[in-house]
């Protein structure tokens, strides 16, 4: 069909490619394969949508398995990877996870978002993304939701709408891989079991653990941090309990980086320093802590320190935090 369409220069550049691969080619990728012209372009989109034609003839009366029918029904195909999956090289996922990934997984089913994990020894760096639901603006806009989320798969999956040159439309389906992949359903109080709770042991084998995090103004980062400070505060003071640690006691400290400048969020604001000392250890100068001995306490810390933060109104969030809160 290339020969006979005047493309046969082409046929060097697709000969390694598979049916599949080869029929999934979109306009923006046919300069992979020497296509510039603009009426080549359009030469080999009629070539493709030909073969793909007569191919949906021909498996028309044959028998299809269920993964068949999803497939012609425009499911994405997890498992079997797009249709660039044997041209390009694998992309590496965390160092610390190479899980398989499995298919959406609905809400109903199960939601073991820390499984895998060894609360006795962590992995050192863990990426969790977190969806979060429609907005009510975003709803009174009309705007879509074009996010799935697989818990068990631990990926999000961004659906783009697109327009062919024939002006027909089609989505084309964007995988992104993490360690831990959350939906909007699942409350906070799971979050922290997720990502907060098997660091907590860390801190009692002479180890060090920090939480941030990081997205766009209004994507719920306040919302989420907020109430896993109490939480760890709990398990703390759980482990303090014992006898091998009656000599621990726990200090909080709370401050804010706004631009330039470091302002303490539990002492009225007073502008702070961040000095090396001789060992080359990094220290915030005048910080001031406070001794907690009940999570009542550090619930009442993080209350003041979040009155004192710096805050504005955007388009996202008519009180949106304009800083960044650091509680240690």
């Amino acid at each position: 069909c290339l020969e006979e369409s005047g493309l046969s220069k082409i046929v060097p550049y697709v000969s390694y490619y598979s049916d599949e691969a080869f029929l999934g080619l979109m306009m923006s990728d046919y300069n992979r394969v020497g296509i510039q012209d603009i009426e080549e372009k359009q030469k080999l989109f009629r070539v493709i949508k030909q073969i793909s034609s007569n191919k949906t003839s021909e498996a028309y009366n044959k028998p299809q398995s269920h993964s068949e029918v999803q497939k012609q029904a425009g499911f994405l195909d997890f498992e079997g990877g797009g249709p660039f999956n044997n041209m390009l090289p694998p992309f590496p996922l965390s160092p610390i996870s190479n899980r398989p990934r499995s298919a959406l997984t609905p809400p109903s089913q199960s939601r073991s978002l820390n499984a895998g994990i060894n609360s006795e020894d962590p992995p050192k760096i863990r990426v969790v993304v977190r969806k979060r639901p429609i907005s009510r603006k975003e709803r009174e806009r009309g705007d879509e939701d074009v996010i799935d989320v697989s818990i068990q798969g631990s990926f999000v999956v961004v659906n783009e709408t697109k327009v062919k040159v024939d002006l027909t439309k089609y989505l084309e389906k964007h995988q992104f891989n993490f360690d831990t992949a959350i939906d909007e359903v699942v409350d906070n109080d799971t979050v922290y079991r997720s990502t907060v709770q098997p660091l907590v042991s860390t801190l009692f084998r002479n180890g060090m653990a920090s939480c941030f995090a990081y997205g766009q103004t209004g994507s719920g980062k306040t919302y989420t941090m907020s109430p896993l400070p109490t939480r760890a505060a709990a398990d703390i003071f759980g482990y303090l309990s014992r006898p091998e640690h009656s000599d621990i006691a726990l200090h909080v400290s709370c401050f804010e980086i706004y631009g330039n400048k470091i302002f303490d969020l539990l002492n009225q604001r007073n502008k702070l320093n961040i000095l090396e000392d001789a060992k080359k250890k990094v220290v915030v100068v005048g910080l001031k802590e406070f001794v907690v001995d009940s999570v009542e306490v550090v619930k009442q810390l993080i209350e003041e320190s979040g009155t004192q933060r710096s805050t504005g109104s955007t388009a996202a969030n008519a009180d949106s935090s304009r800083s960044h809160s650091i509680m240690q």
